[in-house]
């Protein structure tokens, strides 16, 4: 349970910065709806690929 957390952690504060750098530099706009969904999107293709601890933390499709 603590991996995936640490794992979970891990992808959204990344994401918040790509997030945050494209508002900053590429003019888009900020949008929370946005990048809870890339979060997630992203979590689901982490535990396809391996990242077996943070299927216990996201819920499944």
């Amino acid at each position: 349970m603590r991996k995936g957390l640490s794992s979970l952690i891990i992808l959204t504060a990344w994401w918040i910065w790509k997030h945050r750098n494209s508002c900053t530099f590429d003019g888009d706009r900020p949008s929370v709806s946005h990048l809870c969904s890339t979060i997630k999107d992203e979590a689901h293709l982490w535990a396809q690929a391996g990242a077996g601890a943070i299927t216990n933390i996201i819920p499944e499709r």
